[in-house]
């Protein structure tokens, strides 16, 4: 005892003495217990195995419309060494098939826990439960029939046959040690009985047994994990109905995620309604240009943009503002020479001043600036109602035609309004307003 508990004799037998010691001595004592530990390590994976699968006999019963009965019979020895088995997972060939309806049976006892499982519920577990759990050295029969309704698929490349893809139930190598005895069955339609017409997976029996071709594969020590995929190509006549492998059966697994979207448009949909139906009638927006004040009300350049009228319509009205209150004069109507008479006027117009270079209306310029004027005058407008805003401002033209006494000129914000009628232009022909340019064609070529 006092030897195994001395820390200076006992550090010596690892080449360590007084605190000091061989690197290579403690990396030589590690090595030596690595085979100890790997041997523990591979003991607890070792008792994780519960089972082996003595037998599994699978029979694939093809019917006319495209889907199958499956038969499992299996056969379990639980380990003698292992805990007991409470649960067993079988993988169906796709998700179609329904718990419900499907029967498990173990040792001729009905079993109902079942339901899908997996990432995209292909897979059934059952579900045994402390009552029923399998205990250690024992031996059970486990039999499964259930119907998964696509099976039937179009082939890949011949539009004349039809697919039957399968594979047998593979088990998860930490539970099952090893499948000692497979045997699968797939039985095709009844009363299709050419053989010369099918092709199948290599290593298959085939025969003819009662009304059906049946085609039989058999395996010994299959490792519990191996997937063993079972082909066979039919014509199609041979089945009233094919399935497409993506919409019949891998669009279920998007399905969740289309729902999804589904629910996002109808969310937006709603939003949107609720938004139009609470939106608030018209208001008179607030706007503020510079050198133009704040004011409630759009005026009549900004109204043009709500009632729609083209961009050149608007450049006029500016030009017409700017020739009456003589801060401008145009000298060329056909060319837009025009001659800038009042450089510091700080009417509502002046901006538009900036738009005439070199004695000429720059349609670059001319172009921005009224595309910034109506992207802040739409602007404005979130939250109003457009279409009671527009009939609104529709109104104003008709609303400025009184004609003043003689020898009153007509006012200007009357002239700018008048001309946002669509019809201003035949109107001011028929009856030229006083102070109005004769010049003017309504309409300016940007």
């Amino acid at each position: 005892m006092t030897a195994r508990t001395n820390p200076e004799e006992w550090g010596g037998r690892l080449g360590i003495a007084n605190g000091r010691g061989s690197v290579p001595a403690v990396v030589a004592a590690i090595l030596m217990l690595l085979p100890a530990l790997a041997l523990c390590s591979s003991t607890a994976t070792a008792a994780e195995i519960t089972y082996v699968i003595t037998s599994e006999d699978v029979n694939l019963y093809l019917s006319k419309d495209g889907s199958a009965s499956l038969n499992y019979d299996i056969h379990v020895t639980v380990r003698p060494q292992s805990d007991s088995v409470d649960h067993f997972v079988i993988h169906m060939p796709n998700w179609q098939f329904e718990p419900s309806s499907s029967t498990v049976s173990l040792d001729g006892r009905t079993l109902k826990d079942i339901k899908k499982t997996g990432a995209r519920e292909s897979d059934m577990l059952i579900t045994l439960g402390p009552a029923n759990a399998l205990p250690a050295g024992t031996v059970h029969s486990l039999s499964v029939v259930t119907d998964v309704g696509a099976i039937a698929m179009k082939h890949p490349s011949d539009g004349n046959k039809a697919r039957i893809s399968f594979t047998p139930t593979w088990w998860d190598p930490n539970e099952v040690q090893l499948v000692q005895n497979v045997k699968v069955g797939i039985h095709l339609t009844e009363d299709f009985l050419d053989t010369a017409a099918i092709s199948y997976t290599d290593g298959a029996n085939v025969t003819v047994f009662g009304e059906r071709i049946v085609l039989t594969w058999t395996y010994k020590d299959v490792p519990p994990e191996q997937r063993i995929d079972h082909r066979v190509d039919i014509p199609r006549s041979a089945v009233d109905k094919v399935y497409d492998e993506f919409w019949d059966i891998e669009f279920h697994y998007y399905q969740n995620y289309l729902l999804l979207v589904v629910i996002l448009v109808l969310v937006g949909v709603a939003y949107v309604a609720i938004k139009r139906a609470l939106r608030k009638p018209y208001i008179k927006p607030y706007l503020n240009l510079e050198g133009w004040g704040t004011r409630k009300g759009f005026g009549p350049m900004e109204a043009a943009f709500v009632l729609g009228l083209p961009r050149e319509r608007v450049a006029a009205m500016f030009l017409v503002d700017l020739v009456m209150v003589d801060a401008i004069e145009v000298k060329d109507p056909e060319r837009m020479e025009v001659t800038v008479k009042n450089p510091d006027h700080e009417g509502r117009s002046a901006p538009f001043l900036g738009c005439i270079r070199n004695g000429r209306l720059d349609p670059i310029a001319t172009t921005n600036f009224l595309g910034s004027l109506q992207d802040e005058v739409l602007a404005k407008l979130e939250g109003y109602d457009v279409e009671e805003t527009k009939a609104h401002y529709a109104t104003q033209g008709g609303t400025r035609r009184s004609r003043p006494g003689s020898g009153r000129q007509q006012p200007v914000d009357d002239v700018l309004w008048l001309m946002t009628d669509p019809r201003s232009k035949k109107r001011f022909k028929e009856a030229p307003v006083e102070g109005v340019p004769a010049w003017t064609s309504w309409k300016v070529t940007l």
